[in-house]
């Protein structure tokens, strides 16, 4: 839900939803009760899509979303990086002949390292992790 609108961003509350509230019994039920009023609430800064017809109003309910590419640029440097670090030091490490001990020494070491590398290109490229709203949600319409 929309709180407040910063020019192109807006910020939103979140909820966190619980499994528990999906029966008909969930007004009555202590469960459901319990589960809602514990609901953990955050907020969250969002940019606005362009595309949008009107800007969201505090109050409104929008759908968010992440920009692909950026997701699966993350997504590569998190973990195809490591990995493949890894696997060239095991590699290279079968190949002089190394003890298990040895072994396990480079593969430490190596993540360690990757841990690094990937903190300091994740800081000097810039990936957009932040959600996009790309819609408003008329409330009336999806409780009919």
């Amino acid at each position: 839900m929309v709180v407040e609108v910063n020019g192109r961003s807006v910020t939103l509350e979140t909820l966190e939803k619980s499994a528990c509230g999906g029966c008909k019994a969930k007004n009555v039920c202590g469960h459901g009760v319990l589960a809602r009023q514990s609901a953990k609430r955050c907020l969250l800064e969002a940019v606005l899509d362009p595309s949008l017809r009107r800007v969201p109003r505090p109050g409104d309910w929008v759908k968010l979303s992440y920009p692909d590419k950026d997701l699966l640029q993350l997504t590569g440097l998190i973990y195809i990086l490591p990995i493949s670090l890894l696997v060239i030091a095991i590699t290279l490490g079968d190949y002089f002949g190394l003890s298990t001990y040895s072994l396990l020494a480079v593969v430490i070491a190596t993540m360690i390292i990757a841990g690094y590398a990937v903190r300091a290109i994740q800081q000097k490229v810039s990936f957009s992790t932040q959600p996009v709203v790309d819609a408003i949600i008329d409330i009336q319409l999806v409780g009919k």
